[in-house]
Parts: structure tokens; sequence; C-alpha cells
């Protein structure tokens, strides 16, 4: 638990009045700027400040666990704001504005981009996801590091960099459509530098003396002591009607008001199917958040399959200012149940780094049987290295195979140097599957940290071919052989850092392209030897830029309309929209390549494809929604869980209950997994690399068609 919480946890539990006046003391001056920003009056700001932490004062016990408090606390601002403002019958607040502002803020004034974005700047962070709100409040408007950002919210520090750099841009996006123009990299410089202004010195005291008074009086007196404690504008917005815990209500509702399932598909409305219920005990509620896309696996020899969903759960945290998380992997069994010796903790393996307990996790589990006796293992990235799980008749057994090498996402299992070991190639990790050194790659051709590379037989010759992504200050996508010698043409520059990229054949020439998503909002595609395909363009150092702007996870490949070779698919978060491209850059279904747009699917780790079914269509699973798309370009739209659903990972298909039809399975942030039974029966197609990490066992390779397990055929795994 954080500082903040930790001071939280104190004030509910105890009343402690030293921790909540810490409160006030951290967060006084972004709740009068906020108010500053929205009524332009210093002495209504004030006001204004005073009801906000009232209302942090009633209702601290009833905010949720996990909550960003500062987050919390713009929320009710602008909820008072708005009120006030209604109230007051829009009062000429910036008449005063002029003659009553403070020396420390005269450097807004003559800021014309700055003024521009204050105008709006509260009601747009309003409307970010809360996910992305919290962290770039952090980190902007409170001024955290990367790393304490990571701390404060239990994740990653890459994962905290994505979440700001997903805000900002979203941000930027919303000033543009209100006619404001202003960089992303602009935008967090003007926030940074002005969000917070100089508060009132005695603006803390008088919160916190009227916190004490009406905390003294109890319950039955409180409205006496706040009418006594305060000013007589915080007690006439009181009596009006905007009650404090009518603010806390508020900020809840609108925290988990359900998104729009409409979607559009260029001039045709598409149907919007019935979701259904799931199978006999799902969901399954984990305790923690589902902190990567699940893997299917046969753990136990017998054909039958689990579902495996890492998790990270911070039990206790209330009591314990400094918890340590537990990274937890667990096992289900198609009927919900957990399988027994699961879940494993992986913060508890020797040669776990304490320090590493404390921050954040997100990794993909990858599976694969690799000593041949016909149980899948598991393997996962910790913050300390690569971990692999057993499942054994005797129990489950779990160690540490090789040290972190700054690897991300999932780890890649495929046998590069071809001596029937399956390898790990991630970052400063090369090492065969039992944590031997990999021969064939010379220790001093170290590889730095990345997202998790794609494998495959790029040229067509029989030899694996590497591209990893960098996210060291250079940032860049290179390509290497088996030997670890650069490959010509590689690398290239991207902007920002890259995630995980995947490779297919895109151009029917039969040998593969690499295509891969940066953070700067390019969609780039080179050729095997780093060539940028024809329809590209360049920007400076930067070549192969394929389609821009694009906020996207990693693409899919997949044919979808039955010429033979694959198009590139991804989920678009600035338009909300499916699309998909012939490499030639042209759209599959409408010109920009806009399949559906999907407004309820604001969150999501990517796209996953499937198909075609035996009506010969092709079947794209996106965040909670299944989309299926016709030969005659006909979209059905499918939300499988009609709610506001937060996830970051991606959907997985495979036969759960091997019935010979395909189930997806998806994790939410909050730990509800859940299995949606699609009642529909596949035929294998060359999809290429049809989800995160290429394949549903998240191996990081690039497999043949006709060697590529499916989902229907044998024991059902998924392949």
């Amino acid at each position: 638990m954080d500082e903040v919480a930790t001071l939280l946890a104190q004030y509910v539990r105890n009343g402690s009045e030293t921790a909540f006046a810490e409160l006030v003391r951290r967060h006084v001056g972004l709740v009068y700027s906020s108010a500053r920003r929205q009524l332009g009056d210093l002495h209504d700001a004030e006001d204004v400040t005073q009801t906000v932490f009232l209302a942090l004062a009633q209702n601290a016990s009833k905010i949720r666990n996990g909550t960003v408090l500062a987050s919390w606390l713009l929320s009710a601002t602008r909820y008072v704001c708005a009120t006030g403002k209604k109230m007051e019958a829009r009062r000429k607040f910036h008449e005063r504005q002029s003659g009553e502002l403070p020396a420390s803020a005269k450097q807004e004034v003559e800021s014309t981009a700055w003024q521009e974005v204050a105008s709006v700047l509260d009601e747009a962070v309003a409307e970010l996801p809360e996910s992305q709100r919290g962290a770039l409040v952090l980190r902007y408007f409170q001024g955290m590091s990367m790393q304490e950002v990571a701390a404060s919210l239990g994740i990653s520090e890459l994962a905290a960099r994505q979440r700001v750099s997903r805000a900002v841009i979203e941000l930027r996006q919303m000033f543009t459509r209100r006619g404001i123009n202003v960089t992303a990299e602009v935008l967090p410089v003007l926030i940074g530098a002005h969000a917070i202004q100089a508060v009132p010195p005695a603006l803390g005291i008088s919160i916190s003396s009227a916190v004490h008074v009406i905390g003294s009086a109890g319950a039955h007196t409180a409205a006496t002591g706040m009418t006594s404690a305060l000013s007589a504008k915080v007690v006439w917005i009181v009596a009006a009607g905007l009650t404090l815990a009518t603010i806390t209500a508020t900020i809840e509702i609108a925290a988990r008001r359900p998104a729009s399932t409409s979607a559009s598909v260029g001039s045709t409305t598409p149907l919007l199917a019935k979701a259904s219920t799931g199978p006999a005990g799902w969901p399954v509620e984990l305790p923690g958040q589902v902190t990567g896309t699940p893997a299917v696996a046969d753990l136990e020899g017998n054909g039958r399959l689990a579902v495996i969903v890492p998790c990270l759960y911070q039990g206790g945290a209330l009591a314990n200012p400094h918890p340590i998380q537990q990274r937890l992997v667990y096992a289900l069994r198609p009927d919900g149940t957990v399988v027994p010796g699961w879940p494993v903790n992986i913060s508890a393996i020797p040669g776990a780094n304490p320090v590493s307990r404390s921050l954040g996790w997100a990794s993909n589990p990858s599976v694969m049987d690799v000593d041949g006796d016909g149980r899948d293992e598991v393997f996962i990235l910790d913050r300390d290295g690569v971990d692999l799980i057993k499942q054994t008749p005797g129990g489950v057994t779990a160690r540490k195979i090789a040290p972190w090498g700054d690897g991300l996402g999932s780890v890649p299992l495929v046998d590069l140097d071809g001596d029937g070991q399956n390898d790990i190639v991630l970052g400063r990790v090369l090492t065969h599957v039992d944590g031997s050194p990999l021969p064939t790659w010379p220790r001093r051709r170290t590889l730095y940290g990345g997202f998790a590379p794609c494998i495959g037989d790029a040229r067509g010759d029989g030899q694996l071919l590497l591209y990893h992504p960098f996210y060291d200050d250079s940032a860049t996508v290179a390509g290497y052989d088996r030997f670890g010698h650069l490959l010509p043409g590689w690398p290239h520059k991207v902007m920002v850092q890259c995630s995980a990229p995947v490779m297919g054949d895109i151009t029917g020439d039969g040998t593969m392209s690499v295509v891969a998503v940066d953070g700067g909002l390019h969609l780039f595609a080179w050729s095997w030897d780093g060539r940028p395909l024809s329809a590209t363009h360049s920007q400076g150092r930067l070549q192969g830029i394929f389609k821009e702007p694009i906020e996207a996870s990693p693409p899919a490949l997949a044919d979808l309309d039955g010429e033979g070779r694959a198009q590139i698919i991804v989920f678009d978060h600035l338009t909300q929209s499916l699309k998909a491209w012939r490499a030639n850059g042209s759209g599959v279904t409408s010109p920009d390549g806009t399949i559906v747009r999907l407004p309820g699917a604001r969150r999501c780790g990517g796209v996953s494809v499937v198909g075609p079914d035996e009506q010969g269509a092709m079947n794209l699973f996106v965040a909670t929604y299944w989309v299926r798309l016709e030969r005659n370009k006909h979209v059905t739209v499918t939300n499988m869980l009609p709610e506001d659903a937060d996830m970051m990972t991606q959907p997985t298909v495979a036969d759960l209950d091997a019935n010979r039809t395909l189930d997806v399975i998806f994790g939410l942030s909050d730990g509800r997994v859940f299995v949606y039974r699609t009642g529909q029966h596949y035929l294998p197609r060359e999809l290429q690399w049809l989800t995160a990490n290429g394949n549903f066992r998240r191996t990081g390779a690039w497999l043949p068609p006709t060697t590529r397990p499916t989902p229907t055929r044998g024991t059902g795994k998924a392949g």
C-alpha cells in the first residue's frame, strides 16, 4: 500500500486527525487548483475545496479499495463546481479574476496554450477511463516519478508508462475535438508546470479544523458542527441539496456507468446479438486483478484443458503499510474449480528479490510440453526472471530457471538453435528451457529489454529468425538469425516504445513480413530483411510507417477475405474501431479499413481471430465483443458481457469443455474470469498470427498452418 492509502486507512480505522491533516496537506493544492480552473474565482475555489475535503472526511470508508485518491478528489471537485455554477446563476467569475490573481499565477495568464487547456482540462480528465485517469493524475498533477506511479498503482513501471501515454493521447484527441491544438509532447509539460497553484496558507488549517468540529460533534450533531465551522458559502451549497454523501454517490455511479454497446460498419448497421450466460461455475472471482491474457494447458496429461490465469493479489493491504504483493498463477478446470495444488505464489519461489515483491506485475503465461511427458508446463515472467511451473502426480512444483532479463509480455518458447530442445530468447535471457546457456548465441551479443519477440521461418528456408523490440533510449526493432547476427536492413527506429511485433505472409510471396505498433501512434510494416513495404512512408528517422495515427495493441494477422494472404488487423483506440488492411494499404471492408466501431470496447489488449466457421465467416474477438465477419462483409456484433468491463488483456479461444465448439475466455481487472460459449464449429485456416504472442499457447512463435494444433482437434488444445 502506498503512503496515501495508508493515511486514508488510518483515518477510516481510527479517525486519526493527524492522518487526515496530512492528506489535506498533500492534496489541497490539487483540489484548489482544479476549482480555480473551473470557477475562475479565488474565494469560490476556497469554498469548493472545503466542501470536497468534507465529502472525503464523511465518506472515506465508502471509497473503493484501489481507488486513486487524487483522481477521486478531482472528480468530486468537478461535481461540486458544476453544481455551484448552477446555483450561482453563472456568476461572473472571470471579471474578478484579472484583479485578484496572485503573482504565482501570472505566468498562466501569459500562456495562451495553458489558458486554452485549463478551460476544459478537468472535464477532459473526468472522461478518461479510471485506470488511465489515476495514472495521469499521479504523474502530472501529483508530480510522481513513473516508478512511484507504478508502486502506487501496484503495476509494473512499463504498464504505468503505457497508461500515462494512453491518457495523454486521449486527452490530446479530446482537446482537438474541442478546437484546441496542442501536441502530445507539449501537453504533459503544460499540465506539470501549471496544474497545481499556490494555496492560501490558512486554507488547509481551516479544512482540518472544520473536520475536527464535525468529527467531535458526533453523527447526530454533524450538521450543526458543519454550520458553525464552515463558511456561509459551503453551508449554502450543502443546504441547497449537494450533500456530501451525494457527491460520493455521484462519483461511484459515474465510474460504473455502462459503456455504449452500439456499433456501425461502413454504411450497414450490424445486428447486435443478445449475450447469453456462460457455463455453470463461471465467472470465477479471483482475489486480485487479472494481469495477463489467459492460456489453456493440459496440465495432467489426460486431454482435459485448464485455464491458466495470472492474478496480482494485495491481501492485507489495509493492515500493512508496505504489503508484499502475491503474484499468483491460477489453474481453473472447465467447471470453474481450481486444480488441486494451485494457485502458485511465484513471489515465494526461491531466488525472488524481496525488493521486487512490492512492485507491480503483468505477464501472459506461456504453455508447452517441453519434456515430452504429455503434461504441459507453464512458463511465466516474474519481476525476478522466468519461472517454470509443473504439475506432477505428486503435486505442483515451481522454480526459477532464468534470472530477470528485462523482458515483458510472455515467454517465447521455440527451438531456435535446432538441437531438439526448446529455448527462451527474451531480453537478456538466452537459455534452453532448463536454464542452461544457449550455445549458438554468443554471450557478448546481449539483447536488452523489451516486449516479447516474434520468431519464425521468415525467409522460407527452414531457419528461424527473431525480431525483438527494445524499449531503451533508442527505441528500436531489430532482426537476428539464430546465431545472434543482425539481419540486413535492421534495426529500425520507432517512437517511444514498441509493443510485441508480429509476423506473417501479408504480401503473398511466401516470406514473412514484420508488423509492429509503437507508442507514437505509428503502425509499421517491413519485409523480413527490413525493407519498408511499398504502401508505407517515411517520417524523419522512422521508416516503414504503414498507417498513422493508430493507437493499438499488437496486431493480429489473418486471411479475412479468402484471397490466400493475411491482412493486418487492429483495434484502434483513437477511433474505437476494429480495422483491417491489405498489404497494399487498402481496407478489407471499407476504404479506411474500418470493419466496425465498438464504442464500448474502451480498453482491451488486442484482437483474437479464429475461423472460418462452417458458414465461412471469420470471427474476431475484441475485449468482450464477438465480431462475426461474413464473406459478403456483413457484420454481426455480440457483446458477451454487457457491462463496462475494464480489461487490459485479450480473449483466449479454445474448446475448453471438449464438445468440438469453441469457448471464449477473458479476465477482467476486477479479478473475474468469464467463459462464453460460442456454439460454433471452426475449420482450419491460415490465420498466420491469430492472437497475442502468436497462438493461444502464447509461445511467441509463428507455426505453419499444417503443423499448428487447432482448438477443435484431438485433445482440444488451442494452438
